[in-house]
Parts: C-alpha cells; structure tokens; sequence
C-alpha cells in the first residue's frame, strides 16, 4: 500500500511539472558506393566515414550509412545505386541532410564511355528524389576523393577531369551545396592503400572535412545586396557574379550557406589558379572576391581601386575585415592595402608573394626579373628609371612591421627554391622582420621553386583564415 501512494504521488509530481523539449537529433544520411560504406577498412562499422562523422557530430545528429560497394549514379551503369536496397533505406529514413559521394565507379569504360550522357540527367534525378521528401533535407554533391592507382577500370583522368566537372555542373543548375573532396587526400596517399578506397586514417580526413563543414554557423538572416548589372557563371560549382567597376573587372564567388558574420576572401590577381583554397572556403560559407589591378603593380592607383571596391562590399553588407590573399605579384597589392588600412584586415596570406618589386619584376638582385613587365612596373609608380626604383622607400617587406604593430595576423607560404621571387628578397626577409611576432605563421615547401602555389591540401590555409576570426 505504501508503495502504490508513493507511486501515485511521484506520477502526480511528473505530471505537474513543465513538459521538457527535446529536440530531434538532425539525421543525416551518407549516400554512396564503397568508399562511403567503408570497403577494406578494418572494422568498418566503427571507422567508415559515416560512422567517424556520426561520433565527431555528437548527440545532436544522427548519421547513418547507406553506402553500397560498386554502386553508380547512372542508372544504366553496372550496379545503379537507386535499384539498391539502401537507396530505399534512404528515402525510407526521412533524413534532413544527405550527403551524395558516388561517381567513381561510373568511371569504369563500360559505365562511362556507353553512358557519360546521360549523368547530369541522372545526377539531377538522384538530388531531386531527396528534395522531394516531406523533410526537404539539404543535399550535399561530393566531388570524388582521388584516384592514384594506375591500369585498372576506374581512373583519375576521368574521374577527376570529366565526371567532377559534371558534378559540379549539376550543383550549380540545382543551386545545391558541392564539396571537393579530391583535395583531402592529396597529401597523404598512403591513406590510400590500394589506390582507391581510404582506410582509416582517410575516412578521419573525410568525416572531419564534412563535419568542419556541417557544423559552420550559418548566417540566420542573411540580406546581402549583390550588385545589379551583373552576369551570372559557375565557380566549380559556386555561383559566380561579374561586373565592372569604373572599367574593372570584379568578381563574387558566392556561398551557397553563407556563414554567420558573411565573412570573405579578397583574392589578388590570377583569379582561378590553384582554387582549392577558395572553393574550400567557399564550401564553409565564405564569399570569394575579385577587383582587377593588373599591371599596376600594388602602386597607389592600385590601392585607390581597391577603396572603391571595399566600398562596394559595404554596400553589399560582407564583413567588415577581409582576409586578403596574394599570389606572386598579388603580394604588393594585398600588402600595400594592408598598410594602408590595417584596422580592415583580418589577416593575410601572401603565396610565394613579391613584396619588392626591385626584386621582382625588376630583377635587381638574385631574381631573374621580368623585362616585360619592368617597364609597367615603374610607369605604374611614376618611376623613370632602375636608380629611382631603387631609392623608393616604401617596398611592403621593409614595412611588415607596422603590420606587426597593427595585430594583423598573417601566413606566408615560401617555395624555398624560387628563383623568380626569391624567397631571401621578399617573404624570408620579411620573416626576419617579424621573427618575434606571435601572429605570423610560415610554411616552407622545400625543393619547390615559384610554382605550383597554394597546396595540394589547403587546409593549413584554411585553418589559419578560420582563425583570423
């Protein structure tokens, strides 16, 4: 009897109380052919990609693995994914993000070569049967991890050079979101075993660079007010917007989840070289911009256009500090602008970066110069000759310290070996200067010269522009 009143009263006590939300955990499925159902991974029902995302994301998602071994997009290749049981399993599962990794067994010559027609059809199908579902989930269109093994069906060459590039096509016809993850093993073939399938360790890389992804905040209201005269292309799957200011050539690379605070890159010169690190931060929400400053050299009429172009991005409601990257002579103008307006940067990156142009494209040292482009270079400063070049007094590297001064954080990535910028006249010297500056990160790449730039995997690059904020 004692018992039952007890039970009673503690029933009653429940009841009173408020009830407590809980909220759904965010289900996500991980739609894909082997590489997503974890093929030659030992133990692969603890370390698949899907499972290692699932741990990474926490009680807060539910992450599901719906990857079938030899499985295609095109739906006449030898084993089409969506005659699979875990198509349906997927559908089944009502997920609110689903992450679509296939292609790479649509490669094989009897799948490609017969069918290569008829996938962006098929692509477009595939995303289009998860749009549908009651939960409207975000769908995410991987690019394919790379290929290193050679002489068997499934090839880097296609999958890299045409079947990527249909992906991305795809993503940006149906305005979805399109992740490389081509780049996230480059570094490291090893996790590659049989030149195809990651194991462990390159299942980590991917879970971790789609939960980097999936766990960037997005902006809750985002009222950007892009400019209006403006022609509309795709960025390797990002939507691209170009115009002109005063007879510039400008560009926006938009986000297709815009991060909250509507952070951006300001990319100098060589638009589209080496875009791994700009399609990544695309990818985690960022904008990637673009004013033109050719032949100017970073000279005064070069800042003066920037201004304008950093007025034009206030206008358009991004971020008030930037993060400014520079490849070869883009270095002179990120630097330039930075010292001009230190309290509108937040870092900077400069990429086997010129940051004395008597060194480089003047060729007044150890470098091999640029004729071509010398005597741009000294019109563009109002300079008559190699003797006033060398009496100029305000070369960025002899002023990084006011950068220093400024709190600027800034990475320097130097190809030790370069004999067009070298690396003694312009970013090493610079370090020198800065040796004790807490904010300066350098990465050498030794035994590289002044190309390629950027690196196989950015994401070194990636974290230190994440950090600036």
């Amino acid at each position: 009897m004692i018992t039952s009143i007890k039970h009673i009263f503690t029933a009653i006590i429940v009841l009173a109380l408020p009830a407590l939300a809980i909220a759904d955990p965010v289900k996500v499925a991980c739609v894909g052919d082997s590489i997503t159902h974890g093929a030659k991974i030992v133990d692969r029902e603890k370390f698949a990609y899907p499972q290692q995302l699932d741990r990474m994301l926490g009680d807060d998602y539910l992450v599901r693995n719906f990857g079938r071994s030899g499985t295609t997009l095109l739906k006449k290749g030898n084993r089409p994914y969506t005659r699979q049981k875990e198509y349906r399993d997927s559908l089944a599962f009502l997920p609110d993000i689903v992450i679509i990794k296939l292609g790479t067994n649509d490669s094989k010559p009897g799948n490609w070569d017969k069918h290569k027609a008829d996938f962006a059809t098929d692509a477009a199908a595939l995303v289009r049967s998860y749009q549908d579902l009651p939960s409207h989930p975000r769908v995410i269109l991987c690019k394919p991890v790379m290929v290193t093994v050679k002489n068997t069906p499934i090839t880097e060459k296609i999958v890299r050079n045409e079947i990527a590039p249909e992906i991305e096509k795809t993503a940006f016809k149906l305005e979805i979101e399109c992740v490389d993850l081509h780049p996230v093993l480059r570094d490291h073939p090893e996790w590659l075993p049989d030149g195809i399938h990651p194991n462990a360790q390159g299942a980590t890389a991917i879970a971790s660079h789609l939960h980097r992804l999936l766990t960037t905040v997005p902006e809750p209201t985002p009222t950007l007010r892009y400019p209006a005269k403006t022609s509309t292309s795709s960025f390797f799957g990002h939507e691209l917007l170009s115009f002109k200011l005063n007879g510039a050539d400008c560009k926006i690379a938009k986000p297709r989840v815009v991060a909250k605070g509507a952070p951006w890159i300001w990319r100098a010169r060589f638009w589209g070289h080496e875009p791994q690190f700009d399609t990544a931060m695309l990818e985690l929400g960022w904008h990637v911009l673009y004013c033109d400053v050719a032949d100017l050299f970073g000279a005064p009429k070069a800042v003066d256009r920037w201004n304008t172009f950093y007025q034009r991005t206030r206008k358009i409601g991004l971020n008030p500090k930037p993060v400014l990257e520079g490849m070869s002579r883009g270095g002179l103008i990120i630097h330039n602008w930075a010292l001009a307006n230190p309290d509108k940067v937040a870092g900077l990156i400069a990429d086997n970066a010129v940051m004395d142009f008597t060194s480089w494209p003047g060729g007044i040292g150890t470098g091999t110069g640029s004729t071509r482009s010398w005597a741009p270079c000294l019109a563009a400063y109002g300079l008559a000759d190699d003797a006033a070049a060398k009496a100029y007094d305000q070369q960025p590297v002899d002023h990084v310290a006011r950068l220093a001064r400024a709190g600027i954080p800034m990475l320097y990535l130097v190809g030790l070996s370069d004999q067009v910028v070298p690396p003694a006249e312009n970013s090493l010297k610079a370090r020198e200067i800065l040796k004790d500056y807490p904010k300066l990160q350098v990465i050498e790449k030794p035994g590289m010269g002044h190309h390629p730039h950027s690196l196989p995997n950015p994401t070194p690059i990636v974290e230190f522009a994440l950090g600036t904020r």
